[in-house]
């Protein structure tokens, strides 16, 4: 059993010193006797530090750096420090049963701060709490007192950590150190004041190089961004300001394909756009002064012949020909329509009647072949229509519809109200048409040279007053009949006067 606990030991202390490069060789001792050892052998443990063991009392603790005695490679003498615990026996007061020592090579400690070390000076090593001097780059002061080889900085030994200026050959130095993290250790290093201000003048020099990069960067950014933003920019207000003098007429040299770019291509779309738009309103403005004028001449006439009719009905009521002055009467009321006072909106009722005059004159013609109803509500008598819509629409059913037809023709003439709306629809049992045919002749801008002309007509004048969703529809199937519906808002007198007074 006591074999096996050796050899358990032996392959712990195998794979410690394997595994960790740095330590040197581990042993367990009783009276400087080697019992177990592993790595580097020594004959027997000097017994320098049994002492120290004892009385710490079994607490562990770090030797300062020496130099063991290898029972092989003696020529192969190097620095190690010790890490030492006494096995104490439990049932005796301090009573020392063995020693460990685990040894750590001096040099694996210096290479983890040999980087601190260089060529221009700098100095780095490690120093316990009493101020020997563990670990350093230089074997030669290892061992030694820090105040021996260092005089004047034996304050560091007194604080955790700090900077430290001393005086040092040939320059001033820098001494920076620190506590290492669970030891009684400390890491010092020393610049010297050179190296510092060399580097402090490296980095003047870098700082000032960047500072002028920072320069002509901002010096070629600044003319990239006056040549692509703030000369296109100011080139757009120029141009621009040419519209508060009436100049729309502007066109950008170069424009770049960039935001300023479609800003740019944008202004001069809209300016093109606004410019077509007054235009039109400028042109249409004369052509309504134009179309005035030549209203006004045109109603010379009429209001000549009214004049005239109404001589003549007067005649005829004088010579007791009743039958002349009611045609004459109902002649008159076409014209009083027609010249309506100038004006292109009329009432339901105005409409009725001057259908009623139309179809009045024309009674002989068709007499007791085209039979005509007339069904429109009171209510709606009042509101307000394009004038000369219910007589061409009566008017074109007589000539397409009923003209050909064999026998009697009934036209009927009726309104409904859906909502805000009005529908007037003119209705008749003739002999139809080509439904899709009449619509396109309606709805087609490019239309209206043939024979639905008078309903393109009646369409376009709607929707120019009252907008788009207004105006005719048209069905019809062939020999069964034709129905127009017009549809208009229904809006009263009393109502147009309000909308006019809120434009206002």
């Amino acid at each position: 059993m006591l074999d096996s606990a050796k050899r358990s030991l032996y392959v712990s202390m195998q794979d410690a010193v394997k595994s960790k490069s740095y330590i040197d060789s581990i042993s367990i001792s009783y009276n400087n006797e080697v019992l177990f050892q592993y790595g580097n052998k020594v004959s027997r443990e000097d017994g320098v530090f049994e002492e120290q063991a004892s009385a710490m009392g079994g607490k562990a603790f770090w030797t300062q750096a020496y130099e063991l005695a290898y029972q092989e490679n003696e020529s192969d003498q190097h620095y190690v420090i010790s890490y030492i615990r006494a096995f104490m026996d439990v049932s005796k007061f301090n009573h020392v049963i063995g020693m460990q020592r685990i040894s750590v090579k001096e040099e694996e400690i210096a290479q983890a701060y040999m980087a601190l070390v260089s060529d221009n000076g700098s100095e780095a090593f490690i120093v316990d709490e009493q101020g020997y001097i563990l670990s350093s780059p230089n074997p030669e002061i290892i061992c030694s007192r820090l105040q021996e080889v260092y005089p004047g900085m034996e304050d560091v030994l007194y604080q955790e950590e700090g900077v430290l200026k001393t005086k040092g050959d040939p320059s001033d130095l820098l001494v920076v150190y620190q506590n290492i993290e669970g030891t009684r250790w400390k890491l010092i290093q020393m610049i010297p004041n050179r190296v510092i201000l060399a580097s402090s003048k490296s980095l003047f020099l870098f700082m000032l190089l960047a500072i002028l990069l920072l320069i002509i960067f901002s010096i070629i950014f600044s003319k990239i961004e006056n040549r692509t933003i703030i000369q296109p920019v100011y080139q757009l207000s120029r141009e621009l300001s040419k519209v508060r003098d009436g100049n729309f007429d502007i066109h950008f040299s170069a424009v770049s394909r960039d935001e300023i770019g479609y800003l740019t291509e944008n202004c001069e779309e809209m300016l093109r756009r606004i410019k077509e738009l007054i235009d039109k309103v400028y042109v249409s403005q004369i052509r309504e002064k134009e179309s005035a004028y030549k209203a006004l001449e045109a109603q010379i006439n009429p209001h000549f012949l009214y004049n005239v009719l109404d001589s003549i009905h007067w005649a005829a009521v004088k010579q007791k020909d009743w039958e002349v002055s009611d045609r004459i009467e109902a002649l008159s009321g076409l014209f009083r329509h027609v010249l309506n006072q100038g004006d292109s909106i009329t009432t339901v009722a105005a409409e009725l009647r001057y259908l009623q005059n139309y179809l009045y004159l024309l009674k002989n013609k068709f007499a007791g072949r085209i039979q005509i109803c007339v069904d429109v509500e009171e209510a709606y008598l009042n509101c307000r229509i394009v004038k000369l819509v219910l007589q061409p629409l009566v008017e074109n059913a007589i000539q397409h519809g009923l003209s050909e037809k064999d026998g009697t023709g009934n036209i009927s003439v009726w309104a409904q109200r859906k909502e805000k709306d009005l529908y007037l629809h003119v209705e008749d049992d003739g002999v139809g048409a080509d439904e899709e045919k009449i619509r396109h002749m309606i709805y087609d801008r490019e239309s209206g040279k043939e024979g639905a002309f008078a309903l393109k007509n009646i369409h376009d004048r709607i929707q120019m007053q009252f907008g788009r969703e207004y105006g005719l529809t048209f069905e019809s199937m062939v020999n069964v009949g034709t129905v127009v519906t017009v549809k208009i808002p229904y809006r009263t007198e009393g109502e147009q006067a309000d909308e006019i007074d809120d434009r206002g």
